[in-house]
């Protein structure tokens, strides 16, 4: 399964939000998901070779009206919550060297098969990083409609269900990312021991 994490007993999926001021999507094209994978400054890379998805930030190249760009990891198993999980999530923003920026563990959670996990957000003319780690009990549709998409229409920013290939055809690879990495790096993967999360970023 070329969207396995690192060997464990559960894999993850990744996706960004780009919102307005009112935290809400302008359409389609701020949804960066498996099947959407790059929108103006963000790109989602799928896991390969044992490494967790990631998404590639370049805040300089996010369009002004972009005030937040949320975060989001969802389980791929159907019928997963985060609450089953053997150990909890950590969602991890390095810089473009590979600096580690901060960290959050997605713990306390039930139900939820869907987790905002960090957001960036813009404060005057920087841009700012806060653990969020707020689940979804009604699943992708919950966090769709809170962002402003109206369910019935617009697509759904979740990796494809994987199917045996077809005698005749080849298997579907995944699409290859069309540039190099960006300035900002957060990805989510399973942990062995839980690890500590950051405070929120000051506000003033």
């Amino acid at each position: 399964d070329p969207r396995s994490t690192d060997g464990a007993a559960f894999d993850l999926d990744g996706s960004a939000f780009m919102l307005k001021a009112d935290a809400k999507v302008r359409g389609d094209s701020d949804i960066v998901f498996y099947n959407q994978p790059e929108g103006p400054g963000v790109r989602c890379v799928p896991p390969s070779a044992g490494q967790p998805w990631q998404l590639h930030l370049d805040l300089a190249a996010v369009p002004a009206e972009i005030a937040k760009v949320r975060v989001v990891t969802s389980l791929d198993e159907a019928g997963r919550t985060f609450g089953s999980l053997p150990t909890a999530p950590v969602a991890r923003v390095s810089s473009a060297d590979g600096t580690p920026v901060a960290q959050a563990t997605l713990d306390g959670l039930t139900t939820e098969a869907i987790v905002v996990a960090v957001e960036f957000y813009r404060r005057d003319t920087a841009w700012k990083i806060r653990a969020v780690g707020q689940g979804y009990g009604g699943g992708l549709a919950d966090l769709l409609r809170d962002h402003g998409v109206d369910v019935a229409d617009e697509p759904v920013p979740a990796a494809p269900t994987p199917t045996a290939p077809a005698p005749t055809a080849p298997a579907h690879q995944p699409t290859p990312p069309a540039h190099q990495a960006a300035p900002q790096t957060a990805q989510a993967a399973p942990s062995p021991q839980p690890a500590p999360v950051p405070p929120s970023a000051p506000t003033a």
